[in-house]
C-alpha cells in the first residue's frame, strides 16, 4: 500500500502487520493437498546442436545453435544434405543447390520447412509419435574445397 494512502488513511504499519498476521491464522492447513507429479531427474549433456521439431499444432522446422552457424560463417541461408554420418550443413556444399532461407530467433537459427522436416524424418527413420522434438548434440565440422562444413550425426 503506498505510504502517503497509508497515512492518509491512518493506518500504521503495526496495522497492516497486525492484518498479515490475522489472515494467517485463518488459513486452515488441514485443506491442502499434494500433487501427484513426482520429480524425473534428467541427464543434462552436451548441448543441442539443431533440433527437429515436428509437430502438429506448431509446425514443422529445423533449429541450429547460434555457435554452428557462427562457426560456419555470417549468412542468411543454408545448404543441406545427407550422408551416412548424418547432416551435413553449410553456406556452399558442393553437388548442392538448394539453399533454405535462415531467421534468427534469439540464440537460435531456424529454417522453417515441413517438406525438410518430413524428409529428414524419413530418411533416418525418427519416431515422433511420442515427442514433438528431437535433439542432436555430436558436430564435426569439415573444410571441404573452399566450403566450411557442419556434419551433425544423427543417432
Amino acid at each position: 500500500m503506498d505510504e502517503f494512502v497509508k497515512e492518509q488513511a491512518g493506518i500504521t504499519e503495526e496495522d497492516v502487520m497486525l492484518d498479515a498476521e490475522n489472515e494467517m491464522e485463518d488459513f486452515d492447513l488441514s485443506e491442502l493437498s499434494q500433487f501427484t507429479t513426482r520429480v524425473v531427474s534428467r541427464a543434462i549433456g552436451d548441448p543441442g546442436i539443431m533440433t527437429i521439431i515436428n509437430s502438429k499444432k506448431n509446425g514443422k522446422r529445423i533449429t541450429f545453435a547460434n555457435d554452428v552457424i557462427e562457426k560456419l560463417g555470417d549468412f542468411n541461408q543454408l545448404q543441406i544434405a545427407f550422408s551416412k554420418q548424418g547432416i551435413v550443413i553449410g553456406e556452399n556444399i558442393p553437388n548442392v543447390g538448394q539453399h533454405f532461407p535462415l531467421k534468427k530467433s534469439g540464440a537460435k537459427w531456424i529454417i522453417y520447412s515441413a517438406g525438410l522436416v518430413t524428409e529428414i524424418s524419413e530418411k533416418f527413420g525418427l519416431d515422433f509419435s511420442e515427442r514433438v522434438s528431437i535433439t542432436f548434440q555430436k558436430v564435426e565440422y569439415k573444410q571441404i574445397q573452399e566450403s566450411k562444413l557442419a556434419i551433425i550425426s544423427i543417432q
